[in-house]
């Protein structure tokens, strides 16, 4: 299981556009947990982890919150 409480360097990250904003994102490679601005995020294998404009900021998305906001 992950944890995540900063940006990992073993995961390729792609870049997405949330309109009108550029971030990048990551496919998970398996559950787990992330640190966010807005406290402790479960995540699941094959969810998103996007990075936010800052460049620091960090979040998890499902694909079905994911796919209608982003493309990429």
């Amino acid at each position: 299981m992950l944890h995540i409480v900063s940006r990992p360097k073993r995961l390729k990250f792609k870049k997405c556009v949330h309109r009108p904003t550029e971030q990048q994102f990551a496919v998970l490679p398996e559950n787990g947990s992330v640190e966010t601005a807005h406290g402790t995020m479960t995540f699941r294998k094959g969810d998103m982890l996007l990075v936010g404009v800052d460049g620091k900021t960090l979040y998890a998305l499902t694909p079905e919150e994911f796919e209608p906001a982003y493309d990429y």
